[in-house]
């Protein structure tokens, strides 16, 4: 039976030299336009979701980019719980 040396290895090294690291490690970029401290997106929806949107923000007696926002929150929220 051979003597091995110990190999040292480095895991971050390791993991980082991987082909797909760096797509991981890699910055998502932010799109939309900064309105004051918010940023301004696209959205698209089906129609029927519109209606029942303004009907749910109505009866909290706030905007339609509020109820989203607020909606949105709650659900992330819940995703890290």
């Amino acid at each position: 039976m051979a003597i091995r040396k110990a190999v040292k290895t480095n895991q971050d090294k390791f993991i980082s030299g991987a082909p797909d690291a760096k797509a991981a490690s890699k910055q998502v970029e932010v799109k939309g336009v900064m309105r004051g401290n918010k940023r301004q997106i696209s959205l698209t929806l089906s129609p029927g979701m519109l209606p029942q949107i303004d009907q749910a923000a109505d009866e909290l007696g706030i905007s339609r980019a509020a109820w989203i926002s607020m909606t949105i929150a709650r659900a992330l929220k819940k995703q890290d719980a």
